[in-house]
């Protein structure tokens, strides 16, 4: 299949998009839309899911917005993210590339040098996506590294403290919810 100019322009509009978004959040304490940024491919007929209505897939963008259970919102989340970059992004661009706009989306909402290391799991990601073609498989792995950053976060970011004992469990899981852990009315 070829891929013509304006399919190009639309990814890189979405990815802009999805940035602005990040960054209005974080910055300026704006609404974080990338949810709803991130499921536009599906709700535009631009991807292929193995779910047999796409609207129920679209519904994962309203997840992070009504569901409490944090864990919930962290699985959601990561559905969305390999729904956006490795199923829509690398229709067309490669694995290393879409790693690399992946790593620097996570350095814009974390503003952490650190968020960088997100480039050696999505490179994973990606060969997973494109030995399986499962976006959800990939978003089940997503979760999983999210899981494991939750534990090696604190370690990373204060080891003295960390190792003295100066995190609770529920420390550990804010580190990485968007929202700084607060749920949304």
């Amino acid at each position: 299949m070829r891929w013509s100019t304006s399919s190009y322009r639309e990814e890189l509009f979405l990815y802009l998009l999805l940035l602005l978004s990040l960054l209005l959040a974080r910055s300026l304490g704006f609404f974080n839309l990338s949810p709803f940024v991130l499921v536009l491919p599906a709700l535009l007929g631009r991807v292929r899911v193995e779910l047999k209505n796409p609207y129920n897939l679209s519904a994962l963008a309203l997840i992070p917005f009504v569901m409490r259970p944090p864990l919930l919102y962290s699985f959601a989340q990561a559905l969305l993210e390999e729904l956006f970059f490795r199923a829509y992004m690398m229709r067309r661009l490669s694995n290393l590339r879409v790693s690399v706009m992946f790593a620097l989306a996570h350095l814009i909402l974390r503003t952490d040098l650190l968020s960088l290391l997100t480039l050696l799991p999505s490179l994973l990601l990606g060969w997973v996506y494109m030995r399986t073609g499962s976006v959800i498989l990939a978003g089940v792995l997503h979760f999983f590294f999210n899981l494991l950053w939750i534990l090696l976060a604190p370690f990373l970011h204060r080891p003295d403290e960390f190792l003295q004992g100066g995190y609770a469990p529920q420390d550990l899981l804010l580190t990485v919810l968007p929202h700084g852990g607060k749920t949304l009315p």
